[in-house]
Parts: structure tokens; sequence; C-alpha cells
């Protein structure tokens, strides 16, 4: 097993993430771009649930995830917490 700093391993710098999108521009064009989305379109027209949840994700925004803290709908009680110091 190998420990500590290597060339090449880690997360991408920020300027390397950046490039991705101008390089699929530029390999795909704005015809491969156009393709792409219909083809998504034309599956999601079929019923599959995954392309339209894409198409729906990338339409409208991706839902919130939304956490429950008041006990499924019930009032949480309130209390106060007493802490005696040891005793020796």
């Amino acid at each position: 097993m190998r420990g500590g700093a290597r060339k090449g391993a880690g997360r991408k710098t920020k300027a390397e993430e950046l490039e991705l999108p101008a390089l699929i521009d530029e390999v795909i064009g704005e015809d491969g771009k156009r393709a792409v989305i219909t083809k998504l379109f034309e599956k999601a027209k079929t019923g599959s649930y995954l392309h339209t949840q894409l198409l729906m994700a990338y339409i409208y925004g991706k839902p919130q995830d939304k956490l429950d803290l008041t006990s499924a709908g019930n009032e949480l009680k309130s209390f106060t917490l007493v802490v005696k110091p040891d005793s020796e």
C-alpha cells in the first residue's frame, strides 16, 4: 500500500474542471447538442422514466430534498437537560 501524495492523485483543479464543457462544445458543437437533446426527448416520449426525470431536472431544476425535523409532523416537546456534577 502506498501513502502520501502522488502525482496525478486527488481531485482535479477548478481550471481543469472548467475545461471540460469547452472541450465538449468544441467536439460536438451545436448540432451535436441538439441531436443529444432530441434523442433524450424521444426516449422520454416513449415513457422512459429516467429520460423524463432527467429532462424535468434540466427544465425545472432538481427538487430539493426535504428533511422533516418535526418528528413525522408531530410537535417536538421541549425539555431541559440538567447535568449534575460528579460527587467525590
